[in-house]
């Protein structure tokens, strides 16, 4: 089976299955590709005359890769590679993914079996064909009176020619979806979230998303812990999932905490002061200055703060974010060495009376919720750094002591601008507000 050519000026993805049950007396051609031109090969038997690239199983059931580059009066060998070690699928009558990708530069080519990266190495010299005939299933070359040799006389099935590299991630999907298992990619955040609170049969009524803001890469669904699902999906957006104690599941997507209003502001002369004293501490514990990112099948970004390290040594942080656009990949690392550089202080507990204010009993039946961003004023000059802070609430506890008719909340914040999600540049307004993306 013909279906034209391929060129590797702009790179090229093939796909196929392929399934055989016993060792063949010769080697079967999977794909191969010769030349339209009339050629006379010397040195080369019939074959391989106009050959410029082939890909069979041997006799003893191994993958062989080969490329070529036409010459003058012969065919030169610029690339072969011969599986090391078969694992049988030349003889065990199961279905195979085979791909076979040539990248951009003419150079570099992968070849990937039932999803897996077998080997990725680069030609002695840059392809460069003329127009040829892709044949799946023979080696196929009537200008030269080759009308078919090596053919494959077992299963074959969904060839796929791609004028293009596919990634590593898509190769995985393909083989993914057509080995039975779903693969679900290029939808955003909440259509996922929706889909594994489906899934885990999540009452709508027990659900509270907001809007998407991120296209995530694809997943392989079967076998995955709903739970799980949920929390890779929140943070590979840069949101947050949890549960807000009324039964609900709620996700927060990373504008959530983008120069959030201030939703509440405590006080004395408020009647919603500290029930104990505040202890401020200074959080040296989360210093990153070595921040490295990657993507599932993409780069990895690295930043790095050479004066933070000189004061604290290395802190290193990686993340990994399943999202599809290098860009946000980018930002988030940028973001994170931007913030995390130098200590800051924080309040890991703080308690407030809800008996004697109305404010408080608003704060502990949902009027502030992890995220949200509040103000304390009236902080005593001799502990707290300024009289007034902005904080980000990262834990709330309710405690209620029914015989004692005590109700308190106990919040555990952080600096209001210090909120572990990324945003475009640094650009300031001010002194105060950032753009955030």
């Amino acid at each position: 089976m013909s279906f034209g050519y391929v060129t590797p000026s702009t790179g090229f993805t093939i796909e196929l299955w392929f399934k055989r049950d016993a060792q063949e007396a010769q080697a079967q051609t999977l794909v191969s590709q010769r030349t339209q031109a009339s050629v006379n090969w010397p040195t080369q038997q019939i074959h391989v005359q106009g050959r410029q690239f082939a890909v069979e199983i041997t006799a003893t059931g191994a993958i062989v890769v080969a490329f070529l580059n036409e010459a003058t009066n012969t065919g030169t060998s610029v690339g072969q590679w011969t599986d090391p070690s078969p694992a049988g699928y030349g003889t065990d009558n199961q279905w195979h993914h085979f791909a076979l990708r040539v990248m951009s530069n003419k150079t570099t080519y992968a070849v990937f079996l039932d999803g897996v990266k077998l080997v990725e190495q680069n030609t002695t010299v840059a392809l460069n064909w003329k127009p040829g005939f892709l044949t799946f299933g023979a080696q196929y070359s009537p200008a030269v009176g080759n009308w078919g040799s090596y053919i494959w006389n077992k299963w074959f099935s969904y060839f796929a020619v791609y004028q293009k590299p596919l990634t590593d991630n898509r190769i995985f999907e393909h083989f993914t979806a057509g080995s039975g298992g779903t693969v679900y990619y290029g939808d955003d955040e909440v259509t996922r979230l929706t889909r594994i609170a489906d899934w885990a049969e999540v009452p709508d009524q027990s659900r509270e998303f907001e809007y998407a803001v991120t296209t995530l890469q694809g997943i392989q669904v079967d076998g995955t812990n709903a739970l799980t699902g949920f929390q890779d999906t929140a943070a590979s957006a840069g949101g947050l999932v949890f549960a807000d104690g009324q039964s609900r599941l709620v996700y927060h997507n990373r504008r959530h905490r983008y120069n959030r209003w201030n939703v509440v502001t405590l006080g004395e002369s408020l009647q919603s002061a500290p029930e104990v004293g505040v202890t401020f501490t200074i959080d040296d514990e989360n210093i990153y200055n070595d921040i490295r990112g990657d993507r599932p099948f993409g780069a990895t970004v690295r930043v790095t703060d050479d004066v933070s390290k000189a004061a604290h040594g290395r802190k290193t942080f990686t993340f990994t974010l399943s999202v599809t656009t290098h860009e946000e990949l980018q930002n988030a690392v940028a973001w994170l060495a931007a913030q995390y550089r130098y200590p800051r202080v924080r309040v890991s507990e703080v308690e407030f009376s809800a008996e004697t204010s109305d404010i408080i009993q608003w704060v502990g039946t949902g009027g502030v919720t992890i995220g949200d961003h509040l103000t304390l004023i009236e902080l005593p000059g001799e502990a707290a750094p300024e009289g007034t802070m902005e904080f980000t609430v990262e834990k709330i506890v309710l405690n209620v002591d029914i015989r004692n008719r005590k109700y308190t909340v106990g919040m555990s914040l952080s600096p209001w601008e210090l909120n572990n999600v990324f945003q475009v540049g640094m650009s300031n307004l001010g002194n105060q507000y950032k753009i955030g993306f």
